[in-house]
């Protein structure tokens, strides 16, 4: 257990994107693998996405290597993630996780796609922008009203949820 003190320096240093030698080889071996699984991709999707050789997905995973900062970069990017709220265990709470899945379950042209127009890379690097811009709103105390609330109903069977929404 990390003491208190530990804690509270580990974690401001991680929000400023530096981390001391101890904590960074705990969280290499997992970084990665937490990334890929919070995506719920197969090696191989994760690794064309991510720019990343599938063997060497699998050897950062594993622990038999240590991701570059590129690498991590790039997983981060992946889900739309700074690299400080990737190390900082967001990956669970990660903005790209919809579209990924979404393609997923779509299947692999979907996919294919995704990849080969280089959206996703595009679509990552505008949302950490956006959570950027979010934080120094919160830094400077701007605060915007809040958004009408929306109420979800059930869709009809064999009509997708968002599909009905957005015929509303």
């Amino acid at each position: 257990m990390i003491a208190p003190r530990t804690a509270v320096k580990s974690a401001r240093a991680r929000s400023c994107g530096k981390v001391d030698s101890s904590e960074h080889e705990h969280m290499s071996k997992n970084i990665i693998a937490g990334a890929r699984a919070a995506s719920h991709l197969d090696v191989e999707i994760f690794a064309s996405l991510s720019d990343i050789e599938p063997e060497r997905l699998r050897a950062l995973e594993s622990g038999e290597a240590e991701p570059t900062p590129a690498e991590v970069d790039r997983c981060a990017c992946l889900l739309g993630l700074r690299v400080r709220d990737l190390l900082a265990g967001g990956a669970e709470q990660a903005p790209m996780k919809l579209l990924l899945n979404s393609a997923y379950e779509l299947g692999r042209p979907s996919l294919d796609e995704l990849d080969a127009t280089g959206a996703h890379r595009t679509l990552g690097e505008f949302l950490r922008a956006v959570r950027d811009v979010a934080e120094l709103e919160g830094l400077l105390g701007l605060r915007f009203p809040e958004l009408p609330k929306v109420t979800i109903t059930p869709a009809p069977p064999g009509v997708h949820p968002a599909e009905r929404e957005a015929r509303r």
